[in-house]
């Protein structure tokens, strides 16, 4: 009986192992995503200014 307990053990403490890495995995992949998602932030931020910039232009042009 103890035997099988160990045994049992033993699977579980594989699995945890290997669920560990796979959370490990998982966190690198999002600190990825996180780093993409602020770029795009960025150049969206950057998009918005120049958006604005042109509307300004265009409505300066239009009061000649």
């Amino acid at each position: 009986m103890g035997n099988f307990a160990s045994g049992v053990g033993h699977r579980f403490k594989v699995q945890g192992s290997r669920f560990k890495a796979q959370g490990s995995r998982f966190k690198v992949q999002g600190s990825r995503l996180k780093a993409q998602g602020s770029r795009l932030k960025a150049q969206g931020s950057r998009l918005k200014a120049q958006g604005s910039r042109l509307t300004t232009e265009i409505a300066g042009q239009i009061h000649f």
